[in-house]
């Protein structure tokens, strides 16, 4: 179920940049599914108030009946697919194959660990957890395509035109970041205890770190492009590029690391031990052990080099 709804959500975002046949194909099933979902969404509303006839019993049938809700919840996630279909036309264009692989891959683990995750928290479950796991779901996949294509800065010229897109795509994305994690913040406030909106703070605060860090790569890359053409000096800043390359990872990681624990306590004193969070601590403490030592062995390298002339 993963591996299907990632790579259909993938290929829906990226149309553009597939080949002719399979592009028309995909929009033509997008197109088909929009007008399927609308339809069957017409036709609740107009069975609530035909067999209703007042507003407000109409309104309680339609968000209390279970095909209503189904039908207007799908309403919702084309809504959010459409929306997604725009920004991405918008801040990043066409994607590449490759970008679209990487969403699959990426994708297909994250609606596998959520999925477990929210095994947790089974009693808590309802329409608006779903929202934000769809919503969560969306956000990702826009910071795997912001962290790729910053990437692709340091080794392809890009017009001015595409550093603003992404400049601009990279503060919508911590702007987004920041008001989510605010508003679950203050909904869990308002409850008593903890909840299944941890889940969501936590993976949103992880998230703000990610594009935080990506958006610092970003600064350096073009710095370093703007002052690398007919400039002295090239080895000692690709040397301090990767100094500060380090420097930034290592946080991201050990940031990600401290809040995985955190989670992983919390979640072991309400609900009891997550065996889907032990997986995840180890890739990242043994991700930072392994840049670690790498730095160290860098380094040597370095101080044995500068012994010759």
């Amino acid at each position: 179920f993963a591996s299907t709804l990632t790579r259909w959500l993938a290929w829906q975002l990226g149309f553009g940049g597939t080949s002719g046949y399979m592009a028309k194909c995909y929009i033509g099933s997008f197109g088909i599914y929009a007008i399927v979902t609308l339809a069957l969404a017409g036709f609740s509303i107009w069975h609530a108030f035909h067999t209703r006839k007042q507003f407000f019993p109409a309104t309680i049938f339609l968000t209390t009946n279970k095909i209503n809700v189904v039908v207007l919840s799908n309403v919702a996630f084309m809504t959010t697919l459409s929306l997604g279909k725009f920004l991405k036309h918008i801040f990043l264009g066409e994607l590449s194959a490759q970008e679209i692989t990487e969403l699959e891959r990426k994708g297909k683990i994250a609606v596998t660990e959520t999925c477990l995750a929210l095994t947790t928290f089974r009693e808590e479950l309802n329409i608006r957890m779903v929202a934000l796991f769809t919503v969560l779901l969306f956000v990702k996949m826009f910071h795997w395509l912001a962290q790729m294509r910053i990437e692709n800065v340091s080794v392809r010229t890009m017009s001015v035109g595409t550093h603003i897109r992404l400049g601009l795509l990279t503060l919508m994305l911590t702007a987004w970041d920041i008001g989510f994690v605010t508003l679950i913040t203050w909904g869990m406030m308002s409850q008593k205890g903890p909840s299944v909106l941890l889940l969501f703070a936590f993976e949103f605060m992880i998230l703000s770190v990610i594009i935080i860090v990506t958006t610092a790569k970003y600064i350096i890359f073009i710095q370093l492009r703007a002052t690398a053409e007919g400039a002295e000096g090239g080895h000692t800043r690709c040397c301090h590029k990767h100094v500060w390359m380090f420097y930034l990872d290592f946080t991201a990681d050990l940031l990600r690391l401290f809040l995985l624990l955190t989670f992983f306590m919390i979640i072991c004193a309400y609900y009891g031990l997550p065996i889907h969070l032990v997986r995840e601590i180890w890739v990242t403490f043994y991700g930072l052990r392994d840049r670690i030592s790498k730095f160290i062995r860098y380094r040597r390298l370095l101080r044995v080099l500068d012994r010759f002339p």
